[in-house]
């Protein structure tokens, strides 16, 4: 459990970050709801979009989102969204396993050329990866820190990059958190990614943003426990040869051991991801890390 740490909250900018380059990231797009609420997502397939679950909950039922991609969303086309979804465990109210998964599944494929995104699912990658001091690249289309203070919007719809590292990681080191003094995210960045190297050199998903405070800590879920539940809801099997289900890994010894175990489903048989600890006298207000944003049809 965290030893010492308040609830941050729910929320999602990138801070002491620049903009990304034309090209670099495309496996990451904003999700804009009719609302103009903006989160960030990651695609893990062609047309699967990974994200947090309190994202996809807030847009009102009978509406889909819009997926922009590309380095701006002023600059890009939308692609429309054919169905999305939220797992079924996520709660925001309570103080552990929280869940805060969510998919979008995209009408047609985007027309870009690029790699998706392939989560922690390797024993040596997780024990290397998930370790305190371990660069990260956050990745997100929320505000900035930098922006014009007339920008209504503080900077948001520009897709931003920073490097961070975790600092700490939750009993089960299914939870990590991310900090670093000026870096980190905020409104808008919500279900983006947190990227590492792994020994190879390959880039792995590491984590999807859960909840923070602007420009300082920033949380994210290991996305390995939900991949069962991604799986049995999209087709989208991303769980290594000869693993049926969420269970492969040794996610807290570090030991290099993987034991294969059967089946689990949506729900898996890991031990809880832990989200805290001992609360000092109350919790911070809970936060969503989305942004309103008006953006012209593309």
């Amino acid at each position: 459990m965290w030893a010492d740490e308040a609830w941050p909250g729910l929320a999602g900018t990138i801070y002491g970050g620049s903009p990304t380059a034309p090209g670099e990231h495309d496996e990451v797009v904003a999700i804009v709801a009719q609302s103009g609420a903006t989160c960030t997502g990651t695609l893990v397939a062609p047309r699967v979009v990974l994200t947090a679950a309190h994202c996809i909950r807030d847009i009102p039922a009978g509406t889909l989102p819009d997926v922009y991609h590309g380095t701006s969303l002023v600059t890009t086309r939308r692609v429309a969204a054919s169905s999305m979804g939220a797992h079924p465990k996520f709660c925001e109210s309570c103080d552990e396993d929280v869940h805060d998964f969510g998919y979008v599944i995209l009408a047609s494929d985007i027309p870009l050329d690029f790699t998706p995104a392939r989560p922690v699912v390797e024993q040596d990658d997780w024990d290397a990866i998930m370790q305190e001091g371990t660069a990260l690249t956050l990745v997100g289309y929320g505000q900035s820190d930098d922006a014009d203070p007339a920008d209504p919007y503080l900077g948001a719809g520009t897709k931003r990059e920073v490097t961070t590292r975790i600092t700490r990681l939750s009993a089960t080191h299914l939870e990590l958190r991310a900090d670093e003094s000026g870096s980190g995210t905020c409104e808008g960045d919500s279900g983006g990614p947190a990227f590492a190297k792994a020994p190879d050199g390959t880039r792995r998903l590491a984590g999807v943003l859960s909840r923070g405070t602007c420009g300082s800590a920033s949380f994210y879920a290991a996305p390995y426990p939900a991949l069962c539940w991604l799986r049995d809801e999209t087709g989208t099997d991303l769980l290594p040869d000869g693993c049926s289900g969420c269970d492969c890994l040794d996610t807290e010894g570090g030991c290099g051991c993987r034991v294969a175990g059967a089946r689990t489903g949506a729900t898996g048989a890991l031990a809880p991801l832990i989200l805290l600890a001992a609360l000092a006298t109350r919790r911070l207000p809970r936060r969503r890390h989305s942004s309103a944003l008006t953006v012209s049809p593309g």
